[in-house]
């Protein structure tokens, strides 16, 4: 089940992410080094053809791209790697959950706060 998240960067842009949860789970993966769907699915741990569906959704939206390196003669690797989008997404997701994270500590405390006064009295 995809969830939608929507945030503003610095410049006031506002950008809404649709992503599910193994999708961010691969952005995550491959944010800071690129990898083969092996790999990526090793690090996921999910099967490898689920991968490479995840991998192709993001693909058409823009978030990862794919690169082929020679590896022997005739061998060639496929990686995978974040694009700028796939980065802007991921800090989405994080401010959101940042901001839903201190708005339930924020209510959390205030419910402690208003049950001691009321033990008080």
């Amino acid at each position: 089940m995809p969830y939608d998240y929507s945030g503003i960067n610095k410049n006031n842009i506002h950008y809404k992410v649709n992503l599910n949860q193994w999708e961010i789970k691969i952005l995550k993966s491959i944010k800071s080094k690129s990898k083969t769907e092996k790999k990526i699915s090793k690090q996921v741990r999910l099967n490898t053809s689920i991968v490479s569906q995840l991998i192709t959704d993001l693909m058409n939206k823009g978030y990862t791209i794919r690169t082929s390196k020679r590896r022997m003669f005739f061998f060639y690797s496929e990686y995978f790697s974040t694009t700028l989008d796939g980065l802007m997404a991921l800090e989405v997701i994080k401010r959101s959950n940042y901001n839903n994270n201190t708005f339930w500590s924020h209510i959390m405390s205030l419910i402690g706060c208003y049950s001691k006064a009321a033990s008080l009295e």
